[in-house]
């Protein structure tokens, strides 16, 4: 019987099964235990097991259907902005659907900011974007380069390019989708090789800016995402349904 040693056992609780439902271990209408059967599977109090399914509700992840049985609500049910919901998707342990649908809504986020950025950034700021780009291209040829460093510097391209489109609201949406799919998108996956295309590919969109075109900018950024799709995504998710992926990221842009 799994058993749980914290001071706030509700917490713990909620965080393992958040957990197991954005790995997709359970399906959407799938009937959650009661408080009662919780409480013996796990070995705590029914106002524990209360206080986790209503953490579990509170996230969107849980609703109460016809009948009053409790089930496991559809994705677009979820508080993804939740404490809960981004630990759960932060573990990495996501499934493919919730995977793709954050890269796509970045993918949304990320190419209008950018398209802001060319019209918007300061000159200074294209500058510092273009200078990341260049020092993360000499980092990626190390022979043995630093992860630890070339993730910083990956995070830092791409936090100043979503900074220069001067829209705080859409800089923090982005920044929490990063955030959450940082775990799945290891670059210490990556062969050398794709270090430096990786590098490259920023160093391009870093001169579409510099060019102040748009149109280039949308173009650079949206080849970028089409291949980290391909190199990170697809590896990284177990159960990623491929054509699907494609046909949702890879559209007319």
């Amino acid at each position: 019987m799994p058993t749980l040693q914290t001071a706030r056992l509700h917490e713990r609780l909620a965080r393992r099964l958040a957990l197991e439902i954005v790995a997709g271990q359970w399906s959407q209408d799938e009937v959650v235990p009661s408080a009662e059967v919780l409480a013996a599977d796990y070995g705590v109090s029914r106002t524990v097991a209360r206080e986790t399914l209503q953490a579990l509700s509170s996230a969107g992840l849980i609703s109460v259907r016809h009948g009053k049985r409790t089930v496991v609500a559809p994705m677009y049910e979820w508080r993804f902005l939740d404490d809960l919901v981004q630990s759960a998707v932060a573990s990495g342990r996501i499934g493919g659907k919730v995977a793709t649908d954050l890269l796509e809504t970045r993918i949304c986020l990320e190419i209008q900011a950018a398209r802001w950025c060319a019209q918007r950034a300061s000159d200074e700021l294209l500058e510092s974007i273009n200078e990341t780009a260049e020092d993360q291209l000499r980092l990626a040829k190390d022979p043995a380069p630093s992860m630890n460093e070339l993730a910083a510097i990956d995070i830092r391209f791409h936090t100043l390019l979503v900074q220069g489109s001067d829209n705080n609201v859409v800089a923090q949406l982005a920044s929490s989708l990063r955030r959450q799919l940082i775990p799945t998108w290891a670059l210490d996956q990556l062969e050398p090789d794709e270090l430096v295309k990786n590098a490259r590919e920023h160093l391009s969109i870093a001169m579409a800016l510099q060019s102040r075109d748009p149109d280039a900018v949308q173009k650079a950024v949206a080849k970028h995402f089409d291949w980290a799709a391909d190199s990170m995504l697809k590896r990284s998710i177990p159960d990623l349904d491929h054509s699907e992926a494609d046909r949702r990221i890879r559209l007319d842009r």
